[in-house]
């Protein structure tokens, strides 16, 4: 199979498990937040930004671009990268952004959550390198060799986390003390849209 439509149905398998998720969060499903009553929650702010992150990686499987795409591709890695340096200030600033429970609020005490409704660290490093995946192709067509590298990273941290929860590690899907562990299916997700990533360069390389 191309390597172009492997990486077209990932982000599309993506796209539509974050709105799933998305409506789990609005509906209060809590299958569709966690998958087990042990197991982390998704974020809700975490489901909207695969959501961006899926539609970045479709523009960027798009092979002809107009300029409306190609700005809405800067709009969108730009506004993934200023969301997750938000948090990351606000984590260790103590400074609440309130954006995570700007939409839905999050209960105190969930299952290793640290502040309700905050990705785990992981996640925001993770959507971060997707942001700079699309920046980079948008900025610079020299660098657009470096998004396999990123999509690998993106993979791999998803991949351990994925194996983690599989094995009955904690510690290999984040979870430590004071901090938020990573999501199943927020790892499972970075899982395809770094695969994703990776084609996609190799094919614009080509």
């Amino acid at each position: 199979m191309n390597k172009r439509i492997i990486s077209l149905v990932l982000a599309w398998i993506v796209l539509i498990g974050a709105i799933v998720v998305i409506v789990g969060w609005i509906l209060d499903i809590s299958v569709l937040k966690s998958i087990l009553p042990i197991w982390v929650t998704m974020k809700f702010i975490t489901a909207v930004c695969f959501l961006l992150s899926s539609i970045i990686v479709l523009i960027l499987f798009k092979k002809d671009k107009g300029q409306i795409t190609e700005m809405l591709l800067v709009v969108l890695s730009f506004s993934l990268l200023l969301l997750m340096i938000s948090f990351f200030f606000s984590l260790f600033s103590g400074i609440s952004t309130g954006i995570e429970s700007l939409f839905v609020k999050e209960a105190q005490g969930v299952v290793r959550t640290t502040i309700p409704g905050v990705p785990a660290v992981p996640t925001m490093l993770c959507f971060i390198l997707i942001g700079l995946a699309g920046s980079l192709y948008s900025l610079n067509s020299e660098k657009k060799r470096v998004i396999v590298v990123l999509g690998g990273i993106v993979a791999l941290i998803g991949l351990i986390a994925v194996a983690g929860y599989l094995i009955g590690v904690p510690a290999m899907y984040y979870s430590f003390p004071g901090y938020t562990s990573m999501a199943f299916h927020t790892a499972l997700f970075f899982v395809l849209l770094g695969v994703s990533l990776s084609f996609i360069s190799r094919e614009v390389k080509e």
